[in-house]
C-alpha cells in the first residue's frame, strides 16, 4: 500500500502547475512534476474531507447510524452526545472526539457488565453480595423441589399433619390415666398426667398451634 504523500511545498505547487499545464496541451509531466501533483491533489482531497466531515447533514447520520432519528435525539439527550435535536449537521470530530472520552471515563463500569440493568456500575461489594443472594436462592429452589418429591413418595410428613398425629397419641396415653389410676391409685395417674402435659409443651414448642396455621391457610385462600 503506498504511503500518504508528503505536505506539498511552494516547489511542490510550481512544478504541479507546470505539469497540469503540460498535461492540457497534450504533453506528459516529468516524474517531478507528476509526484508534485499527487501531492498536492492530495492535500486538496484532505481539506474536502475534512470540510465533509464538519458539516455531515442530520439525515446522512441518521441513516449511517442505522437508528431513528427519535432514538438519535433521546440519546444525545440521556448522554450528552453532540448530535442533538438542534443541530442540523453533524461534526463528525466533535462526535468521535465525545465517543472516545466517553469511553475512557466509563471504561470500569463498562468493561463490568452483569447483565443486569440494575447492578450495572454497582460496586463489586454489591456485585458479589448478589451472586450469593443468587446462588442461596437456587439451593433453596433445591431444597424445596427435593421436599416436594419426598411428600409426593409418602416418605415425609408436612409439619400440620406431624403434630397432630403426636397429640392424638398424647390423647391416648392420657385416655389411659384412669385406668392407671384404679390399678396403682392417683399419685401414678398424676405422674402420667403431668408426663404427658410436659409434652405438649414440647409439641407446642417444636410445632406450633396447628389452629393457627390452619387460620392463616384460610386466610390466604380466602
Amino acid at each position: 500500500m503506498a504511503g500518504r504523500p508528503k505536505k506539498p511545498t511552494e516547489e511542490d505547487r510550481r512544478l504541479a502547475r507546470t505539469g497540469l499545464a503540460k498535461r492540457a496541451a497534450g504533453e506528459n509531466p516529468t516524474k517531478a512534476e507528476s509526484d508534485a501533483i499527487r501531492r498536492v491533489e492530495w492535500e486538496r482531497e484532505c481539506e474536502l474531507r475534512n470540510k465533509y466531515y464538519k458539516t455531515v447533514p442530520k439525515a446522512d447520520y441518521v441513516a449511517l447510524s442505522g437508528r431513528q432519528h427519535k432514538t438519535l435525539n433521546e440519546q444525545a439527550d440521556r448522554f450528552g452526545i453532540p448530535i442533538g435535536s438542534g443541530q442540523d449537521v453533524i461534526d463528525l470530530f466533535t462526535v468521535i472526539k465525545w465517543f472516545h472520552t466517553f469511553l475512557a471515563t466509563h471504561k470500569h463500569v463498562l468493561g463490568a457488565e452483569t447483565g443486569d440493568p440494575l447492578l450495572d456500575g454497582c460496586s463489586q461489594a454489591l456485585k458479589d453480595e448478589y451472586v450469593r443472594a443468587q446462588i442461596a436462592e437456587k439451593w433453596q429452589k433445591a431444597e424445596l423441589a427435593r421436599l416436594d418429591r419426598l411428600e409426593r413418595e409418602g416418605t415425609l410428613m408436612d409439619r400440620v399433619t406431624g403434630c397432630e398425629a403426636l397429640r392424638r397419641i398424647a390423647g391416648v396415653l392420657r385416655a389411659k390415666t384412669e385406668a392407671l389410676q384404679r390399678l396403682f391409685g392417683p399419685d401414678a395417674a398424676r405422674v402420667l398426667d403431668e408426663g404427658i402435659d410436659d409434652a405438649e409443651r414440647v409439641i407446642d414448642e417444636v410445632f406450633g398451634d396447628p389452629s393457627d396455621e390452619n387460620e392463616a391457610t384460610a386466610n390466604q385462600k380466602a
